[in-house]
């Protein structure tokens, strides 16, 4: 069965993917036709798809290139007795043609290669998703909506295992050499965990739901080193540079990667605010003293429809759309 998704890859995409790899270097037949079958709904990147493929099999073209000493010798006898049958001069020309398509076929596939293999990759999710991530050590991220990361090729993987999050993600890394998670003002560094960080309006949060891992500031901040345990909250506030570890429920900010929020005496200003940050639409309150209101419970977000309902009922307010803008206006 054909996947929707691959209908929005792009060449960085079609590189990235298991399956397409697996058809073009490895000629696997189940993937071989998968990928025909895909081609054959003539899909509208196509172009894009073909150019992956070019680009893909020019570097692996490129990666074989040995220099064999007998092969060096067979080819310039080969072609000094083709030039001897020509004049001086166009034998000159020739060789000069020969040695430059051959210079700048190498350029190209060394610098194909080198930015294949030194370059990062970024992945950015809109508002209203969600991603999962599959790093190259077979760790696992799920990116919020509204987030992006970015983290080097597998090539320079397995001794640089550092990724950075603007945004939201929840992490599974597994044990293997130093990982490290940089946000704007924060540095996570573990060996081997699960836990969820947060960078939203001018706040950073690191919740650790078991392993262990230290916090530490980086040139944008002077927080000290903080080892951290399961339950712990560890809080940065960039305007005031004010850093805190607290206990708190670890279900609380897992509670997203659920399609759910859960409020322990909070506002609901709080989940207003959750809501913008995953979908995109500012809410306004007629009424805002309705916005300190405490509530205890689930809140659904997986819906945006369903979870305005939910805010509208709980307020006993009327859901008033503007453009990219909510009112929630006060029953009469």
């Amino acid at each position: 069965m054909i996947k929707n998704n691959h209908a929005t890859y792009k060449i960085d995409d079609f590189l990235e993917d298991d399956s397409f790899l697996n058809a073009v270097k490895h000629n696997k037949q189940e993937d071989v036709d998968y990928w025909q079958n895909w081609i054959d709904t003539n899909p509208a990147n196509l172009p894009s798809y073909q150019a992956a493929e070019r680009q893909l099999r020019l570097l692996l073209s490129s990666s074989r290139i040995q220099a064999n000493p007998q092969f060096l010798e067979n080819l310039w006898t080969d072609i000094n007795h083709t030039l001897e049958i020509n004049q001086r001069a166009r034998s000159r020309v020739i060789k000069l043609r020969i040695i430059t398509a051959a210079a700048v076929f190498i350029g190209l596939a060394v610098s194909l290669s080198l930015w294949f293999f030194n370059s990062t990759i970024e992945v950015k999710v809109p508002y209203g998703t969600r991603k999962q991530i599959r790093l190259p050590d077979g760790s696992e991220i799920l990116l919020n909506a509204n987030s992006s990361l970015r983290y080097a090729r597998a090539y320079h993987w397995k001794n640089n295992r550092e990724v950075f999050l603007k945004g939201e993600g929840y992490f599974k890394i597994r044990h293997g050499n130093k990982f490290i998670a940089h946000t704007t003002h924060l540095n996570v560094q573990v060996l081997g965990t699960e836990f969820n960080i947060k960078e939203r309006r001018g706040m950073t949060r690191v919740a650790l739901i078991r392993g262990s891992v230290a916090v530490t500031g980086n040139n944008s901040s002077t927080v000290t080193k903080t080892l951290m345990k399961p339950a712990d909250l560890f809080s940065y506030e960039e305007s005031s540079k004010m850093a805190i570890k607290t206990k708190a429920n670890p279900e609380v900010y897992r509670a997203w990667t659920e399609n759910k929020a859960i409020a322990e005496n909070s506002t609901i200003s709080s989940v207003i605010i959750d809501f913008e940050d995953i979908y995109g639409q500012k809410i306004i309150l007629e009424n805002p003293a309705l916005g300190k209101r405490i509530i205890d419970g689930v809140v659904p977000m997986g819906n945006k429809e369903n979870t305005l309902f939910v805010i509208a009922n709980i307020l006993n307010v009327r859901i008033e759309n503007r453009g990219d803008t909510i009112i929630l206006k006060t029953r009469k």
